[in-house]
């Protein structure tokens, strides 16, 4: 961790920056954006990631809390295949401490004990990538919260699942993604629905109210792959409570000036222009409150 003491029109790191610790790992890689909170009650955050090797191959440190005040290990948790999900933040356990839940490969989903380590609910456990596929399920991806669906007091959440690895290059056989409702309380399913044009899902569902009088949350949703195109769907939460996604709305690439004029929804590409191009969406997303501007606005990374 570094520690910033001023920010100097000319920056030199040696003259203004100061280590105040350092952690490495041997043979692994981290692959989700750490999230920070205390974990201890000493009032400083400390760091939640998820970590992993290949493609595939189980590391006995995958899901790991780093201590913000000396940069020593809080918890450490195995994990099957890579976790390349940013952590969601909640107290489940009433302890007033947040408690964790992080997302992968190989069907991983889990929520954690974030003063302890341990393990509150995986969605599935005793898995591989080959028997999670076959129960047909791939990679979860970033979660979102949502009111409470089950009656239970606590928030819940929506989550995409899908994208096979091993498939092909341009091979359009590739299992069909899904949005899931969870219970954050138990991860029991509590709905689920098929993306309606038959794609993989390789990005992390957006749920939001796009404006406050909405009764409903929107739903949006990327399909397509690395090589296969695919679309950016709108749907409700409503629609994903009764398993139905057949009659979304999509946002069509020559749809572009209605899409910007209603969403300032942005596409990155590696020039730095805004575009939409043809291809599948994937990686991730995220709702940004603007409502000082008066609109909803999205950016997607393809």
């Amino acid at each position: 961790m570094i520690s910033c003491q001023q920010t100097p029109r000319h920056f030199n790191p040696d003259d203004h920056l100061e280590t105040v610790w350092s952690i490495e790992f041997d043979d692994i890689g981290i692959y989700s954006s750490p999230r920070a909170t205390d974990l201890t009650g000493n009032g400083i955050k400390d760091l939640i990631f998820g970590t992993g090797k290949l493609e595939m191959m189980e590391t006995n440190i995958g899901i790991v809390a780093i201590s913000g005040e000396t940069g020593n290990i809080l918890w450490e948790l195995p994990a099957r295949d890579q976790v390349f999900g940013s952590a969601n933040l909640i107290d489940i356990t009433g302890d007033g401490v947040d408690d964790v839940i992080i997302n992968g490969r190989a069907a991983m989903l889990t929520a954690i004990e974030g003063a302890t380590g341990e393990i509150i609910w995986e969605f599935i456990s005793g898995v591989d990538y080959d028997s999670a596929k076959e129960k047909g399920l791939f990679n979860f991806y970033n979660p979102q919260f949502i009111p409470d669906q089950n009656g239970d007091g606590m928030s819940d959440i929506v989550v995409a699942n899908g994208g096979d690895f091993m498939a092909p290059p341009y091979n359009p056989d590739r299992p069909t993604g899904k949005l899931m409702v969870i219970s954050t309380r138990t991860g029991e399913l509590i709905s689920e629905a098929h993306v309606p044009d038959g794609q993989e899902t390789y990005m992390s569902a957006v749920a939001t109210k796009l404006n406050e009088e909405d009764e409903d949350y929107t739903i949006i949703y990327g399909t397509g792959g690395e090589t296969l195109g695919g679309n950016l769907f709108r749907t409700t939460l409503s629609d994903l409570l009764n398993g139905d996604l057949s009659n979304p709305q999509s946002f069509l690439f020559a749809q572009i000036r209605e899409i910007l004029a209603l969403f300032n929804y942005r596409y990155h590409n590696k020039n730095g222009n805004y575009y939409l191009k043809k291809m599948g969406l994937q990686v991730g997303s995220q709702s940004i409150d603007y409502s000082h501007l008066g609109s909803f606005q999205m950016e997607i990374a393809c």
